[in-house]
């Protein structure tokens, strides 16, 4: 029997096999090589297209590639990863019944309203990231899903000539990450279940826009903080919030002493101090009751021993009745004098006996929950 009458053979066995035995096989190849299938017949056309998860990229293309409008309506996608000069043109109608997580890695968009098409096509989207750079023809970008768990945002572009912002409307939302060196006008409504934020912005949008963004997360339990200016948080009630991790720019002092009498029940403070230049403080005329009644772990990365630095380090260690741990990190620059530093730190008085001094480095704990 010839190679040539066996290759049929194989294909006409492989052929006849059901779809969702395909799909598998599909599943089990590059999304590039099992799209390459399409070629094969007329029933292999949208196969491809029926596979639970697909991750399509672009690296090394001049132009923006447009996908096939039928990925769009997929019934069987749960996982979608587009990634580089894909451009997002999503038809009307359309509609991904199962997709749970999809992935944007620096996407161009057709127009304004194609991500929130893409989005409004999607019932039971739980995961959602976007990453952007440059211009993707989208100036305020929205996410509207109610389903939506967990969200994750990276602004890494600059464009001088527009205004970029982000606006989240999902009542669902649990987690969220947002990384924006652009957004000035950044809103976040309607998030009455969010528990962890982790949040570095930099905005030149001014105090009160500021302090409008960032009260969205009042109600949560878990805050990483990255900001140029604190003060836009002291008049922020942070009911619930139980771990706090703040990375200093030129801040002051006083500033995270008013965040803390706005903490009641707070049980871990973090400070990494790399980017900060301390300004003098005054020592508070009361002391937060999160100090007196609940602050259990306390670290501070990056510590130089400065007068300031001294003083508030001394303030919390006297009046942090339940104490258990405090960790403390100098700065890279300082690790000769580490032994110095810590020597000094021992010498304190510290109000909560049982409290154990720890000078490694160590990783800052992640604080995602389920």
């Amino acid at each position: 029997m010839s190679e040539i009458c066996v290759e049929r053979i194989y294909e006409e066995v492989i052929s006849d096999l059901p779809n969702d035995l395909l799909i598998h096989i599909l599943s089990l190849m590059q999304t590039k090589d099992a799209a390459k299938t399409m070629l094969l017949s007329k029933r292999w056309r949208f196969l491809w297209t029926m596979l639970p998860k697909l991750v399509i990229e672009f690296n090394f293309a001049d132009t923006t590639t447009s996908l096939p409008k039928s990925i769009y309506n997929c019934k069987t996608l749960v996982n979608l990863t587009l990634s580089n000069k894909i451009l997002v043109d999503v038809p009307s109608p359309a509609c991904l019944p199962s997709l749970l997580s999809l992935n944007l890695w620096f996407v161009v968009y057709k127009d304004q309203e194609s991500p929130v098409r893409l989005l409004s096509s999607c019932p039971i989207l739980r995961d959602l990231t976007v990453a952007r750079k440059g211009r993707d023809n989208v100036n305020r970008f929205v996410v509207k899903v109610s389903s939506l768990r967990k969200l994750t945002y990276c602004e890494n572009g600059y464009d001088k000539d527009s205004t970029r912002s982000l606006v989240i409307d999902s009542p669902g939302l649990h987690y969220l990450r947002v990384y924006d060196r652009l957004g000035d006008y950044d809103s976040i409504q309607n998030t009455p279940g969010l528990d962890v934020a982790l949040v570095d912005v930099v905005s030149t949008a001014g105090f009160h826009q500021n302090f409008m963004f960032l009260r969205s997360f009042s109600s949560v339990r878990f805050l990483d903080l990255e900001l140029r200016e604190i003060a836009c948080c002291s008049g922020i009630n942070f009911t619930w919030l139980i771990e706090f991790k703040l990375t200093l720019y030129a801040s002051s002092l006083e500033s995270l002493m008013l965040v803390l009498d706005n903490s009641p029940v707070l049980k871990v403070l973090m400070i990494d101090s790399y980017y900060s230049s301390i300004v003098p403080w005054n020592k508070p005329s009361s002391v937060p009751v999160c100090l007196l009644s609940h602050l259990e772990i306390f670290e501070w990365k990056d510590y130089e021993g400065e007068k300031e630095e001294k003083q508030f380090l001394e303030y919390i260690l006297a009046n942090s009745k339940c104490l258990k741990t405090v960790g403390i990190s100098p700065t890279f620059c300082y690790k000769k004098k580490e032994k110095e530093i810590m020597d000094e730190i021992k010498s304190m008085y510290r109000v909560s006996a049982s409290s154990h001094l720890l000078s490694a480095r160590w990783e800052w704990r992640f604080m995602e929950v389920d």
